[in-house]
């Protein structure tokens, strides 16, 4: 739910710690496509996980650092989240072509998109004409996006020892659709559940921004570029405060995967905060595994 936001963008990294800014559909450095047809099925399968309200839950949460069928330790899996305006889709960009010359395979992808079905559906979601939609239905289309991209593309990147770096992820659906508009949060995680099948991200990075900056920035953008989560008449500035509250809420609750960076500040020294995290995550994963 934000904007195709995002020319400028923190500093801050306490660790601690919309949803359709613009950016690259999908970069992956891998061999092979992602798409592949050896990637496993989607979560709808009849081997998947059961629905929310039926069937066997799936297992702990898969965020834990993990072992490949091979053998090979499964690749790490990072998120950046934030509200309108916070800078995501440059720095996950940036942070990709970082890693890229210190010769780390990354996979680079958005939400929602990355597919093509997963692009079809973000063609919907940002289209600003009168179609009446509410929240529940923006929720429901966000993760229909979200059960093609993860065993298309996510779960094979990861499989592959590749870093996967996406551009917002469920998070998103809980800030905008959850403590946004009201849509009730406990839902919303059982119907993540299902859709990833337990799969977390190993570390979320917030670019927290103030709601006022961020529009600002956002509203800078070219007006025939805007999308309808950037329509002040369907979403508000207090729509905007509950979203920021509610991502500080989940990086205060999480704060061993979650690292809050400072999005105000100017795009350089947010992406120096986010080198400085990241490569702190990856020595801390995998011993001498940083970026360099």
């Amino acid at each position: 739910m934000s904007s195709a936001d995002e020319s400028t963008t923190g500093d801050t990294a306490a660790r601690s710690v919309c949803h359709t800014d613009s950016g690259p559909a999908n970069s992956s450095t891998a061999p092979g496509p992602a798409n592949s047809s050896t990637a496993p099925g989607p979560p709808h399968g009849s081997t998947g996980p059961g629905p929310p309200h039926g069937g066997t839950a799936p297992g702990p949460a898969d965020h834990a650092p993990s072992v490949t069928a091979g053998g090979a330790q499964r690749g790490p899996f990072i998120v950046l989240e934030g509200p309108d305006g916070a800078g995501k889709s440059v720095q996950a960009t940036r942070l990709a072509h970082r890693l890229r010359e210190h010769g780390r395979p990354v996979t680079l992808t958005r939400e929602p998109g990355g597919t093509r079905l997963g692009e079809q559906v973000r063609a919907i979601l940002l289209d600003p004409g009168e179609v009446a939609r509410g929240p529940m239905a923006d929720a429901l289309l966000f993760n229909a996006a979200r059960s093609q991209l993860v065993p298309e593309v996510i779960r094979p990147a990861l499989e592959r020892g590749e870093i996967v770096i996406c551009d917002r992820f469920a998070t998103s659906t809980m800030a905008y659709q959850g403590y946004g508009s009201g849509v009730d949060r406990g839902l919303l995680a059982a119907m993540e559940t299902w859709v990833t099948g337990g799969l977390e991200p190993d570390l979320v990075l917030l670019l927290d921004v103030a709601v006022k900056i961020g529009l600002a920035r956002r509203d800078a953008g070219r007006a025939d570029e805007q999308t309808r989560f950037e329509d002040d008449s369907r979403h508000d500035f207090a729509f905007h405060e509950r979203v920021r509250r509610g991502y500080r809420k989940m990086a205060s609750s999480d704060p061993d995967r979650w690292v809050v960076l400072d999005g105000a500040a100017d795009a350089d020294s947010v992406a120096g905060a986010i080198e400085r995290a990241v490569d702190a995550f990856l020595l801390e994963r995998g011993g001498n595994d940083e970026a360099g």
